[in-house]
């Protein structure tokens, strides 16, 4: 009883304080909520379907004539990195492409994609075409579909619950191995269905590259599809000639791919077209107090808000003809496999909100104008840190006595996105060699802006409040 009563009565002081808390919030303080657009990039898929495609065109035979080349040792870790306990559920299944895509069994897999006669199906060996794998994924997500639907059908609603649960939890890894040579060099025909049935969608694109002894024929180079024969010095790893894993599906389970490969692998060289950069964005959060730098501004904490969230601060500005100033420096430490991008400068969007007994959405707007936000990257030799001002104009601003909540988000710039230095040693460019892949440059960077393009990749969210008074 005792025990009751006392509960009782901390119920009530917690429930009159809550109720204070809530009066003590000025209605003239904007509402403040976390934009949530942005999620994190998540966690590996509980049940995986893994479909591995072999190019088996004629110049990937020059990879396995030499006999025993760094290509014939990954190709096992090519399912082994999926199989051996990666993730909880998994399956895997085989295809060789060309021209069209064919099955094969995981006994030809195992025996075979080592072996030059893997490469010499004269239906399929004569054209590298990546987009009929990619179209090969398509219509079998549809014919899963309909499968499913149909199933559903014909049990009672239990089991097709059931069934979608799994279908939910499955997702799907595509693993493309391939040096790129695409036919008729058609870099744009590809990086388009990639956009259409990867990008569009909300999925990643991972590109990991390892380079091999070669003997061999290279083919389809440049618009004539010329060919020419090479021999790679097996003493200078220079000489050897680059080969890749396409892997599209989930950021989770992509980088999860890439972190065990590499794992063996050192000298392999990487990229992910995604939207994430950065995990979680960056924001006031990752700033000491005593590293913000103000000027004609101070922090104030004399009105109260709706919530207290670190990411959040609050400043007062006097109306006065100088502009105030906020100044921070952060540091910039990006996801594993990352677009690479120009550190120029980063694009700053400003949203400010009112309050909503307000309702003067004009005057708010016109606030937006009141901010200039200009950063620059500065030059480290073990970590990037880029700098942020925010300049704000205080006779710009509508309202004395007023609250204004800004929302400013920094961005790469879209131009600004470029390829890595290990691409630009790769690329074939103008000069034919078969050391080099022809058009990676253009490749890399093609999915690298259209991923911007679509996504607007996000490295900070900066919230405050100004009180103009």
């Amino acid at each position: 009883m005792i025990l009751k009563t006392s509960f009782l009565q901390l119920f009530t002081c917690l429930s009159f304080l809550m109720f204070l808390a809530s009066c003590n919030t000025d209605p003239n303080v904007p509402e403040f909520r976390v934009d949530e657009s942005w999620t994190t990039p998540g966690e590996i898929s509980e049940t995986l379907i893994a479909r591995i495609y072999f190019d088996a065109t004629l110049s990937m035979q020059g990879f396995v004539k030499p006999g025993s080349t760094h290509y014939t040792q990954i190709l096992p870790y090519v399912e082994s990195v999926i199989t051996t306990g990666a993730w909880p559920d998994e399956s895997v299944q085989f295809f060789r492409f060309g021209t069209e895509v064919k099955t094969i069994s995981r006994d030809i897999y195992v025996k075979m994609v080592a072996n030059p006669k893997f490469y010499e199906d004269t239906d399929i060996n004569l054209e590298t075409r990546i987009q009929t794998v990619i179209d090969s994924e398509v219509q079998e997500v549809i014919n899963n579909e309909m499968a499913n639907t149909s199933v559903e059908d014909q049990t009672d609603h239990t089991r097709s619950e059931e069934k979608n649960d799994q279908k939910k939890k499955a997702n799907r890894l595509v693993v493309i191995v391939t040096d790129l040579f695409q036919q008729n060099s058609d870099i744009n025909l590809l990086v388009t269905q990639l956009k259409k049935k990867y990008i569009e969608e909300g999925l990643e694109i991972g590109l990991l590259g390892l380079r091999s002894h070669f003997n061999g024929k290279v083919y389809d180079i440049g618009p004539s599809s010329a060919s020419m024969p090479y021999e790679s010095d097996p003493k200078d790893p220079e000489t050897f000639r680059p080969f890749y894993i396409l892997v599209l599906g989930r950021y989770a389970d992509i980088v999860h791919y890439f972190n065990r490969f590499t794992r063996d692998f050192s000298e392999t060289q990487t990229i992910i077209f995604s939207q994430y950069l950065v995990d979680p964005l960056i924001s006031f959060e990752d700033v000491l107090p005593d590293q913000i730098d103000l000027t004609k501004l101070n922090e104030d904490d004399t009105f109260a808000t709706n919530v207290q969230d670190p990411r959040l601060e609050r400043f007062s500005i006097a109306d006065d003809s100088a502009p105030g100033k906020i100044s921070v420096t952060l540091e910039y430490v990006p996801l594993p496999y990352a677009m690479h991008f120009g550190t120029n400068a980063l694009h700053g969007s400003v949203i400010v909100k009112h309050a909503p007994e307000k309702g003067q959405t004009q005057k708010y707007s016109a606030a937006q104008k009141c901010l200039e936000v200009t950063s620059k990257f500065l030059r480290k030799e073990h970590k990037n840190e880029f700098t942020v001002d925010f300049s704000l104009t205080p006779q710009c601003l509508p309202d004395q006595d007023a609250i204004y909540l800004y929302e400013v988000t920094l961005s790469p710039r879209i131009d600004e996105y470029g390829v890595p230095n290990w691409c630009l040693t790769w690329d074939m460019g103008k000069k034919q060699h078969g050391s080099k892949t022809f058009n990676l440059v253009n490749f890399v960077r093609d999915l690298s802006q259209v991923t911007a393009q679509l996504h607007h990749p996000r490295i900070a969210k900066f919230y405050f409040f100004i009180k103009k008074g």
